[in-house]
């Protein structure tokens, strides 16, 4: 099982991502769930869970937490992605498989990804994925400014957030 023609949104925080997603979610073949941060989450400590069988339900346990949790609530089924899980899977092989599940939970036929950071991602997603579609959503850095210093445990300097945008 693997994703078909992903949509990734490729932005910096508080750039409008999620009304984009929910816009995109909106249409009848795309499905645009609340991301989990999967990629983001797991990128650093997907090589220290082991192989074994111990560890793989450890890491599907802990995706599990993420994907399930009340605010994402995908209802991902952790049998299921036992079922599928291996120790030569790649952490982008593993996203695929939630993702792909999540999917086929809908009656949508496109997956709509809006994970912060996928800048970080995007080679890899490239090599998995060479039809993908990336739309890059891009925000005047005053605005995203203003929109971090209105978070309630965002920044609290603009000069921080600048930084944070000019990083991205």
């Amino acid at each position: 099982m693997e994703l078909k023609r992903p949509i990734f949104i490729v932005s910096s925080e508080r750039s409008g991502t999620n009304l984009l997603r929910v816009l995109l979610d909106n249409h009848s073949k795309l499905h645009g769930p609340r991301a989990p941060q999967l990629l983001t989450t797991f990128s650093r400590t997907f090589p220290h869970y082991s192989i074994t069988k111990e560890g793989l339900d450890e890491l599907v346990d802990d995706i599990g937490a993420s994907v399930n949790h009340p605010f994402i609530d995908w209802g991902l089924n952790l049998d299921q992605v036992r079922g599928e899980v291996s120790g030569e899977m790649s952490l982008i092989g593993l996203w695929d498989l939630c993702c792909s599940l999540n999917l086929s939970s809908t009656s949508k036929q496109f997956f709509v990804c809006k994970e912060n950071a996928l800048f970080d991602f995007t080679p890899a997603l490239l090599t998995q994925y060479p039809d993908a579609k990336f739309i890059y959503l891009h925000r005047d850095p005053r605005d995203v400014c203003a929109s971090w210093m209105k978070v309630p445990n965002g920044f609290k300097n603009v000069s921080q957030a600048a930084q944070k945008w000019n990083q991205e």
